[in-house]
């Protein structure tokens, strides 16, 4: 008796594991242009031409954060990625840390799951100062979000935006930006929230670097969380309900200035808003948005007008060079401060955020 009792306890462990596991895939982003790879304790879709992937996903538990596994640095080639993932004479000498993007510290459960954190297919090249900057800030933070929420699903991975240069033999991109995209179930309550952050050293707060998924779904054309009910969903990916990941004492003192993104009801048509005027560069458009900040750099003898979110986390930037401002009455810097525009030009990139050059006054439609 006693045996078979412990065969149907084992199996009844082995189908609730089987159906966990079912579960937290089903979470999984969708709108993959890459190889899907499962491994054990994540999955990813891997995108050839980048040589890396587009997204990682998993689940963290309140549990996996306090594991005692330590880490041991065993970087090597996925031998899932059927083309052949990026390895370590890509990294070697390029000036860039092979950063995880799902981190090891989250790996901590098992040493399976910390050596499967060390694949190369979960690696990504990233600016020293921003890996062990902004972005191990950020993975700190999220596992203090983890401890106090107990359980997390987590997709995270770079935005081929405004990319930096590609490295090593198998050329791996060096993007531009990367995300991170987190759900989490709270008293019967979904609460969701996204992060983009340059790749350069982090100079803000993480919540100035805080979007809605609804904006880095259209950045990334990745569709997040599409399994839950259209109600829920809609509802949580439009908005950001920051008090629900910051207190109230952290926002006061890092408070964001930004303006969503124009919606097609205000503003003209065959123009595009901040977020999708990013997939244009070196094309000429009409890009639509709110000043939201101003700054004039003396240096690089320019003036620099952000739109919808404020520098450094700014969506786009209107330029003016210095020998320019003779075109342009008083200071554009005071002038233009909360004034919604519309600008045609070609989009250029300035530092890794796209941008169109004014020459005169008469570049800018005033919205209001």
């Amino acid at each position: 008796m006693f045996p078979r009792i412990i065969s149907f306890i084992t199996f009844l462990l082995v189908m609730i594991t089987t159906f966990c596991t079912a579960q937290n895939l089903n979470f999984a982003p969708t709108n993959s242009t890459g190889q899907i790879i499962n491994h054990t304790y994540y999955s990813l879709s891997y995108v050839e031409e980048h040589e890396q992937a587009e997204w990682v996903f998993y689940e963290l538990t309140k549990q996996d954060i306090l594991g005692t596994t330590k880490r041991v640095d065993s970087y090597r080639p996925d031998p899932k990625v059927s083309t052949g993932s990026s390895e370590r004479f890509d990294f070697k000498g390029s000036g860039y840390d092979r950063g995880h993007l799902a981190p090891a510290g989250d790996m901590k459960r098992s040493f399976e799951a910390m050596s499967e954190s060390f694949f190369y297919s979960n690696m990504s090249p990233q600016l020293a100062s921003f890996n062990q900057g902004i972005w191990n800030q950020l993975e700190i933070r999220v596992r203090n979000w983890v401890k106090q929420k107990n359980h997390m699903y987590i997709a995270t991975g770079p935005i081929f935006i405004g990319n930096i240069e590609k490295i090593g033999f198998n050329k791996v991109t060096v993007p531009g930006f990367y995300y991170k995209a987190l759900l989490t179930l709270v008293e019967d309550k979904y609460q969701c929230i996204a992060f983009i952050l340059p790749n350069q050293l982090g100079t803000s707060e993480l919540s100035q670097y805080a979007v809605s998924i609804d904006d880095l779904e259209t950045l990334t054309n990745i569709d997040f969380w599409s399994t839950l009910p259209d109600s829920i969903e809609n509802q949580i990916e439009s908005e950001v309900i920051i008090d629900d990941w910051f207190s109230k004492k952290e926002l006061q003192k890092n408070k964001v200035i930004e303006t969503p993104p124009l919606s097609t009801e205000n503003r003209p048509l065959h123009t595009l808003n901040t977020l999708e005027a990013q997939k244009y560069i070196d094309e000429e458009v009409t890009v639509c948005g709110c000043i939201v900040s101003t700054n004039y750099i003396e240096r690089a003898s320019a003036t620099y007008l952000n739109l919808d979110r404020k520098y450094p986390n700014h969506y786009f930037t209107l330029t003016i060079w210095g020998d320019k401002r003779k075109n342009f009455n008083g200071k554009p810097e005071e002038n233009y401060f909360g004034k919604k525009v519309c600008v045609h030009g070609k989009i250029k990139l300035i530092k890794g955020i796209p941008s169109i050059n004014l020459n005169s006054e008469s570049d800018l439609n005033m919205l209001d």
